[in-house]
């Protein structure tokens, strides 16, 4: 049943590692999607308050803050 990182199962066979691939793309696909997300909203935020850009250094930090979690 279990050999070299497949599994088989009553018709197909499939590894592991692919799916493991494909959901980490997909993972970080979201991810930078919601990071693109929250820095616009930020940035309109900022410049609506503010009436100029985000500094880089706040869109730094919440990209590291993001990423983090």
């Amino acid at each position: 049943m279990y050999r070299l990182g497949k599994v088989k199962r009553e018709i197909f066979e499939r590894t592991y590692f692919g799916d493991y691939c494909v959901y980490m793309k997909l993972r970080k696909l979201a991810l930078d999607l919601f990071i693109q997300t929250v820095l616009h909203i930020l940035n309109k935020a900022h410049k609506k308050v503010y009436g100029e850009e985000t500094p880089a250094e706040l869109v730094k930090e919440v990209k590291r803050v993001i990423n983090k979690f």
